[in-house]
């Protein structure tokens, strides 16, 4: 087993990590609807704003976000993602300091 205070799900359009624990933990009522339609400008708004902590230790990045929230497809653009990463590391520096 590996124990961590903090996981990143940015696996991508699989969003792996959320699935699983959705499969193996039904109590917590996660749900991976998958992607929205293609919306460039939207897609990287959406998944900028998004992608943050789900619960306590567990949060999601990049397209995994996408797929959780239903936002946006946002075509072969990396700077959504590179900002995404970056929010979401800002926000678990701020947690595990509290």
């Amino acid at each position: 087993m590996i124990e961590s205070k903090a996981v990143i799900d940015s696996t991508g359009h699989d969003a792996d990590v959320i699935r699983i624990i959705s499969m193996r933990y039904p109590k917590m009522n996660i749900e991976v609807p998958g992607m929205a339609s293609m919306d460039i400008w939207k897609g990287e708004g959406e998944v900028i704003m998004r992608s943050g902590k789900l619960f306590k230790g567990l949060y999601v990045a990049g397209m995994s976000t996408a797929e959780v929230f239903h936002s946006h497809r946002m075509g072969p653009i990396l700077g959504g993602m590179i900002l995404s990463g970056k929010k979401v590391a800002y926000e678990i520096i701020k947690d595990l300091s509290e």
